[in-house]
């Protein structure tokens, strides 16, 4: 395989990889046989219940991570002297935007489910999960070093406790509020876990308050801010879409949208493993070797997209089977669901590269208005088709925004262009 970058990094690119496909393989194996149990046993009303909640702070989730994940990440390779300044102050910023989150999906909940008690503690356990995203810090330094094997042990210890405790609840028959406290649990078991994995790693703790630093926290939110603004927009187009198609559908459809959405989310983060191991390798190549910077990018854009394009196959193909060993026959006919699903991950894929070479260029922006896009088609195209076709016109007006997010957005503008050619080209497999 070619080097990635000069020097020859690719052993540790790919033994990073390695660590978060084992990591993915096993929470994939355990989550797998835990949804099984979940869904027969909810079925799709119950379940899809469960997801209108999970899916309720996922739209706050923006507010708390601010936008910093990949550009604390890029600060850390930049700047290796200012680790505890970046960290320190990161931890800071995400613990006030972590207090507010969870402050305003509370008064949210509290506020819009007055008449529906159930459903409003649903919204306030599954809420609590955002107090734990200021730890998340620990994971971004650990990616920043390519040593993806401390937050890999930390994420299987959480996936391996929180899913015991959901497939008990689902051999016992337990409320749907129960599952909702282990979405809670998994979040802080993991944030548990991450602070032990940094003891292991011998790394030195920073007191965030001591180490905070005004001139690193303006120049993070200075970069992180069209990226909040973006996760804003997928926020609401992979959150609030599902509350929405509640609304419009009934929980029952959102079950049977939610069942295969998970399932073909899990098919793609093989790829995105792959790209955020690669992250800080290409920050460096653009840094050292800006001429080869851009020829890196397209080649490693091609192979990321054919390989999103071959597990798109395998999984559309097999799509039968597995929504019917998995779901079971309560979940009625969700292959199509799941089939056009896992084709919009090759637009995900290579909105994943993109957005990498994006925030190293500055062009974050662009992944902002690409977003909005997105968000305005799938939202405008929901109410149209979710009532007469149901999860199935979901999942297309889902794939058609991805599609618009990955080629078309880019293409009008001047400076974004060579994104969506970039995109088309790669779809060719036999360019040298």
């Amino acid at each position: 395989m070619r080097r990635f970058l000069p020097g020859g990094d690719s052993g540790r690119i790919l033994a990073n990889a390695g660590w978060l496909y084992f990591d993915q393989v096993l929470r994939a194996g355990i989550v797998l046989v835990t949804f099984s149990l979940m869904a027969r046993g909810l079925g799709p009303e119950r379940f899809g219940l469960l997801s209108y909640a999970v899916a309720f702070p996922g739209i706050f989730l923006p507010l708390a991570m601010l936008g910093l994940d990949y550009v604390v990440v890029r600060d850390f390779v930049r700047h290796p002297g200012e680790r505890d300044r970046i960290f320190g102050t990161a931890f800071a910023l995400k613990t006030l935007a972590a207090l507010a989150a969870t402050g305003a999906a509370l008064g949210v909940a509290l506020l819009t489910t007055g008449g529906a008690p159930a459903t409003r503690t649903l919204l306030v356990v599954t809420s609590l999960s955002l107090l734990f995203q200021p730890l998340l810090t620990m994971d971004y330094y650990f990616q920043s070093q390519v040593a993806a094997k401390y937050s890999a042990v930390a994420r299987m210890i959480a996936c391996v406790l929180a899913n015991a405790l959901r497939a008990w609840f689902a051999l016992h028959d337990a409320p749907v509020a129960w599952f909702a406290w282990a979405f809670a649990a998994e979040a802080a078991i993991y944030a548990a876990s991450l602070a032990g994995a940094w003891e292991a790693s011998g790394a030195a703790w920073v007191h965030p308050w001591r180490a905070f630093d005004g001139a690193v926290a303006r120049r993070l939110l200075t970069s992180a801010w069209p990226l909040f603004l973006a996760d804003v927009a997928i926020a609401f187009y992979l959150k609030f879409d599902q509350m929405l198609l509640s609304h419009l559908a009934g929980p029952e459809v959102l079950g049977r949208y939610a069942a295969a959405f998970r399932l073909a989310d899990a098919a793609e983060f093989f790829a995105l493993a792959l790209i955020n191991s690669y992250f800080p390798r290409i920050v460096l190549l653009h840094q050292r070797e800006p001429a080869a910077f851009q020829a890196d990018v397209d080649r490693f854009f091609r192979r990321m997209t054919w390989f999103a394009i071959a597990v798109a196959t395998a999984l559309s193909l097999g799509a039968p089977l597995v929504t019917g060993t998995v779901l079971g026959p309560r979940f009625g006919q969700v292959w199509p669901v799941l089939a056009v699903l896992t084709w919009a991950n090759v637009f995900i894929t290579q909105i994943a590269v993109r957005g990498k070479w994006f925030l190293i260029d500055n062009l974050q922006l662009y992944s902002l208005v690409f977003f909005v896009l997105g968000a305005v088609v799938h939202l405008s195209l929901l109410p149209l088709v979710a009532p007469r076709w149901g999860a199935l016109g979901a999942a297309g007006s889902f794939c058609t925004a991805q599609a618009v997010i990955a080629i078309i957005a880019p293409a009008c503008f001047a400076r974004a262009r060579p994104a969506a050619v970039l995109a088309l080209r790669s779809l060719w497999p036999w360019r040298t």
